[in-house]
């Protein structure tokens, strides 16, 4: 091959990446510009359902975690317009299709984590034990220390922690000796 035709040939390539990102270029700016702007909106958002939630729920673990979730669905939609005015959605697609497939094979692995996770966010909405409360879940009695998304922490008799996974707290009876002030 001759050497002319290499050059010839490197050029006329890097003459065309250039032209397309000169053409593009507009579009980057503005994609900057959302996503800058669009992740400190979704910051605020975020902080302002918190701080809404925490006025009318009273229950710190469920407002930061719904703030979280407020947050994220708007980062999302940020990208997602990011992507969009980059003309890159129809490579979304593609890789959301890719991602399905791994978000899928992730939760089996995941499962009992997820069950955990939800237990406890049911337990902190209906509260059936709080933290001092002294109670018997399946062969465990002790006090409350921690009630936390994805497991229980109590303290036995003997000085013992032991951390319940919530899933477990959820599905077992739970003898609450604390709320009649009476012992059987």
């Amino acid at each position: 091959m001759d050497i002319q035709k290499i050059y010839d040939l490197i050029a006329s390539k890097l003459t065309e990446w250039m032209e397309d990102i000169v053409s593009m270029f507009p579009n980057l700016v503005l994609a900057s510009l959302v996503l800058i702007i669009g992740f400190f909106i979704s910051k605020w958002i975020g902080k302002k359902t918190r701080g809404i939630l925490k006025r009318i729920t009273k229950i710190d673990i469920i407002s930061n975690l719904f703030g979280s979730v407020v947050y994220a669905v708007f980062l999302g939609i940020v990208f997602l317009t990011v992507l969009r005015i980059l003309n890159l959605d129809k490579a979304l697609g593609t890789a959301l299709a890719g991602a399905g497939i791994v978000g899928l094979a992730v939760a089996f692995a995941f499962q009992d984590i997820a069950a955990n996770f939800v237990s406890g966010v049911v337990l902190s909405i209906r509260m059936p034990i709080r933290i001092g409360h002294l109670i018997q879940v399946k062969d465990f009695t002790g006090t409350v220390l921690k009630i936390n998304l994805r497991d229980t922490v109590i303290r036995t008799f003997h000085g013992h922690d032991v951390i319940i996974p919530n899933k477990v707290v959820f599905n077992s009876p739970i003898i609450n000796y604390s709320i009649s002030n009476k012992r059987c």
